[in-house]
């Protein structure tokens, strides 16, 4: 693990197949999207009994709360019950130069023009799909303490702990194939569980390739968080700004 900040352009001569295959191991990534898995579809079917709607403010604070819960979750009892060499330093935390933070920002700066662009375009061409609605809706029209609960489970927490699981779990351990396949794959399974559509499916898979090679060149996690925070809470505020969609 770098002990020193990494900085742009800089990459580890050590970054090998056998570096990669040392950090996470495939049951570690089993147990990780198990329980993610399992806690959320569980979390949202309880909700559902209970008579919770999912796309009222409410359902959309409880089921972003349950996703964060299940992601920390996740990672947390890998890392506990992990045989391998998966430790708080496999998920690369490190220190990243502020070149590497700068250029996460301007990464999550793009990925939000671009997703308001096509929220824009999708809404006029019709309505948006029930996820993406719900979120831009418990943005818009919820309070203001749900709002602030929003931003902190949304923009600080989620991202966080998406990072944790996407990049430092599944990426990590699918990169002992090399980059293409760490890059295709953990990008269209991030795709395929943030995109309602095929057009928001695309977003997201393009998104989460973003994140990847910020992880990827700058070997730490913190820029992909970074642009990921950034994303998500400069939405919610320009929705709560312009009260949109009404």
């Amino acid at each position: 693990m770098p002990t020193s900040p990494a900085s742009p352009g800089s990459r580890n001569p050590e970054r090998t197949a056998s570096f990669w295959r040392r950090r996470v191991s495939g049951t570690d990534v089993v147990v990780a999207f198990g329980v993610y898995f399992l806690l959320t579809l569980s979390g949202v079917a309880a909700l559902e009994g209970l008579g919770h709607p999912l796309l009222s403010v409410t359902g959309v604070l409880l089921s972003l709360g349950l996703s964060v819960f299940a992601a920390y979750s996740g990672v947390g009892l890998a890392l506990a019950l992990g045989e391998t060499a998966f430790k708080p330093a496999s998920l690369e935390l490190v220190r990243p130069s502020r070149g590497w933070l700068l250029i996460g920002a301007g990464t999550g700066l793009l990925a939000f023009v671009s997703f308001w662009v096509l929220a824009l375009y999708v809404s006029s061409a019709g309505s948006l799909p029930p996820p993406q609605r719900g979120l831009l809706d418990a943005a818009g029209q919820g309070t203001a303490p749900q709002f602030a609960l929003l931003v902190v489970l949304g923009g600080l927490l989620a991202p966080f702990g998406e990072e944790l699981l996407f990049r430092g779990m599944l990426y990590t351990f699918l990169r002992r194939w090399g980059p293409v396949l760490a890059l295709a794959v953990s990008s269209l399974i991030f795709g395929l569980l943030h995109g309602a559509d095929l057009v928001f499916l695309i977003h997201a898979a393009l998104m989460g390739t973003l994140l990847a090679l910020l992880y990827e060149r700058s070997g730490s996690l913190w820029p992909g968080v970074m642009a990921h925070g950034l994303h998500n809470s400069l939405l919610f505020g320009l929705v709560r700004l312009l009260n949109w969609p009404a």
